[in-house]
């Protein structure tokens, strides 16, 4: 396929920032907007049983009414959410880094384009036709419908697709650009946690060493010296006789051979400096593999905290239904919702003080609101089995759901309980965070950032 023009390169972009908009799905609204709608419903219910009191049939309308209520509510709400959805808008600043990353693949093509193949040099054609199909893969990718840009797995695969044209870019740019790129590469592995760090950082220095030996002497971490030969000594032949002139050449090796029809067939001519962009090469890829996982991973955390926030809401919803049509107590239901509402809004002022001490600098796919919607639920519920807990400890002839200054004290000392649990999510998730961190270069930002 061949390179567009420079204008066209403006009107592809055009094209993915005019089609983003419509990238949002209704599914992925919904997906979006259910992790509170149990709990809603449930307290829809709550409110209509109280205020249906004493009338008959109050124990059916209510789950019936508040179930309906709800479900109206959030089909009609995930319209509009639908547009925040869509690629632009589901991570703003991830898609901006990519429209970024694409314009410059697009100005690094324009400019190498015009320059033919090194004839032997089969490596260089390969890696050219991958560059083309990462960047049409990508303007493929930004434009498709789809639940993924909701749940950050859409973007991690673009992600992928841009470091494999950032890679292969490696094979075809000009030798500064490798050089400064493979200078970057290890100051990003200099403080990185990657176990192989020190095996990636002498095959690096090696491969430059190979390009340009003025320019190794930049790295931190020299290549290994060269055994140097002794050359006082006569040199002799495999008889052992000594000889003064130098030993006859070897005969051509075949690989050494250039291929016929002027370099249109692939070539097994194995050049040092093609090899050495290799190596860079794999460098850069194992670097861009560690960052590409621990960015997945992030995602991962956020997708399963929402799936147990969401199987947690409906538990809470079928076990106060169940109660509502078992034709509870209006005085029980009343205390059991405030102890509820006590240690949600504990919970959630908990969830809100932690947040503003975490590290904000890395994107973490809206982790922090997913654990944001899930305080409030986790605490409530274990205010209520607080309350249950200690007063049938303490005092079992006192009833339970009495509404006193105790039964609040204790409902609000349990609404902190559930940061335990989160706070082992939140220490999964820091720590992928500080693997990011630790592959950042400390002082130089590059031409063509990593950024995810």
């Amino acid at each position: 396929m061949d390179t567009p023009h420079a204008n066209d390169v403006h009107l592809n972009l055009d094209t993915v920032q005019q089609k983003a908009g419509s990238t949002g799905t209704y599914r992925a609204a919904l997906i979006g907007t259910v992790s509170p709608v149990p709990v809603f419903a449930a307290l829809m219910s709550v409110v209509i049983f109280i205020v249906l009191q004493p009338a008959p049939w109050s124990n059916l309308i209510a789950p019936l009414g508040g179930t309906v209520l709800t479900l109206i509510f959030w089909l009609l709400l995930a319209i509009p959410y639908r547009r925040f959805t869509a690629v632009d808008l589901a991570n703003t600043s991830s898609y901006e880094l990519l429209l970024n990353r694409l314009y410059q693949i697009e100005s690094w093509l324009a400019i190498l384009e015009p320059e033919p193949p090194p004839k032997t040099n089969s490596v260089y054609a390969l890696s050219k036709q991958e560059v083309r199909s990462s960047r049409d893969a990508i303007y493929q990718g930004l434009i498709k419908k789809s639940a993924t840009w909701m749940l950050a797995t859409g973007y991690v695969n673009m992600w992928r697709l841009v470091h494999r044209a950032d890679e292969a870019f490696i094979n075809i740019e000009p030798v500064e650009a490798v050089i400064h790129d493979a200078l970057h590469d290890e100051m990003s592995l200099q403080n990185s946690t990657l176990k192989n760090k020190e095996d990636l950082l002498k095959k690096l220095s090696s491969a430059v060493k190979t390009l340009d030996k003025r320019a190794a002497t930049y790295l931190s971490q020299q290549p290994p010296q060269e055994d140097k030969v002794d050359n006082s000594r006569p040199k002799t032949n495999n008889t052992g006789l000594a000889y003064s002139k130098a030993p006859p050449e070897e005969p051509p090796n075949q690989n050494n051979v250039k291929p016929e029809n002027d370099g249109n067939t692939f070539s097994d001519d194995i050049n040092i400096k093609t090899q050495a962009r290799t190596i860079i090469r794999e460098v850069r890829f194992a670097l861009h593999q560690f960052r590409d996982d621990r960015w997945e991973k992030l995602g991962r955390v956020r997708n399963h905290l929402m799936r147990m926030t969401i199987l947690t809401g409906v538990t809470l919803y079928a076990l106060l239904e169940f109660a509502i049509l078992a034709d509870v107590e209006v005085k029980t239901l009343k205390a059991a919702t405030f102890f509820y509402l006590i240690g949600a809004i504990v919970g959630l002022f908990s969830r809100l003080y932690d947040q503003a001490k975490t590290d904000t600098s890395i994107d973490d796919f809206r982790l922090a609101a997913v654990r944001l919607i899930a305080a409030p639920l986790y605490s409530g519920l274990a205010a209520i089995g607080g309350v249950v807990i200690v007063q049938r400890a303490i005092l079992t002839n006192v009833n339970v759901f009495d509404l006193n200054v105790a039964n609040f004290l204790i409902a609000a000392v349990f609404g902190l309980t559930p940061s335990l649990f989160t706070n082992a999510i939140q220490k999964e998730a820091d720590q992928y965070k500080t693997d990011l961190k630790s592959t950042s270069a400390p002082a130089t930002e590059k031409a063509k950032p990593l950024s995810l």
